[in-house]
């Protein structure tokens, strides 16, 4: 009978080596530079970004430093050493200590070598912030528009602290009508507590902006990989409770 054969294609597979596939991400990486342009004046929390979306302390060795960058008219880039191809450069600080004349920064800065453009501020946003977002529009580059050091505005046990959130990021998006309307591409932030309001929705957002695979190399920071996990292990709750 049909079902007492022995079945030749069972001892086939076997046989069969297994591909290992764990190499595919580095391959399609491979060779890809990612550079992210920091934005900012002195102290609006561009370094403690840069480690915390590096998933460094301060304190740590690897860490950037505060006040290398206070004087500096050069670009310092920073990345990781799992992962040298993603690059954050910090650029000179945009305040008039820094450029007296505004012009010579925008003559500077040479937009066409970074993939996106980070804006920090830790109070509102200024003219020269305003004049330097409408040249990166200008150029069609992804721009995050960023107000930080927000715990000193929203305590984190305050009971209204959703309605205050709102009301910074109202003001916010009505100090850069001139430049953005969509209160969705400014983002309040703290890099102390980086688990916290709109951190992690930057950290997508940026990765998002990126062609692939761009995209893919931006992924590999610990700190996004930790979202994809937990995004993905949200969406498997929710497919076992469908």
């Amino acid at each position: 009978m049909l079902a007492c054969k022995s079945n030749p294609l069972k001892v086939e597979q076997e046989e069969t080596t297994e591909i290992d596939f764990s190499g595919l991400d580095e391959i399609s990486t491979k060779g890809v530079e990612v550079n992210i342009a920091i934005v900012g004046k002195s102290g609006s929390g561009r370094l403690s970004f840069v480690n915390a979306i590096r998933g460094l302390k301060d304190s740590d060795e690897n860490a950037a430093r505060k006040g290398v960058e206070m004087t500096s008219k050069e670009s310092i880039s920073y990345s990781q050493a799992e992962n040298p191809n993603l690059k954050f450069s910090i650029l000179p600080s945009i305040d008039q200590e820094t450029f007296p004349a505004f012009q010579s920064f925008l003559e500077y800065v040479e937009i066409e070598k970074f993939d996106a453009f980070l804006i920090f501020t830790a109070e509102m946003f200024n003219k020269r912030h305003v004049i330097l977002t409408k040249k990166i529009k200008s150029s069609n580059k992804p721009i995050f528009l960023i107000r930080t050091n927000i715990e000193n505005h929203n305590h984190a046990e305050d009971p209204n602290e959703e309605k205050i959130f709102q009301e910074i990021k109202e003001g916010l998006v009505e100090n850069l009508k001139e430049v953005h309307s969509d209160e969705n591409k400014t983002y309040l932030i703290s890099n102390n507590h980086p688990d916290k309001w709109d951190f992690e929705k930057l950290a997508k957002a940026i990765a998002d902006s990126l062609p692939s695979p761009k995209k893919e190399c931006f992924n590999k920071i610990p700190k996004i990989q930790n979202l994809i996990a937990m995004e993905n292990f949200q969406n498997f709750l929710k497919g076992t409770v469908q």
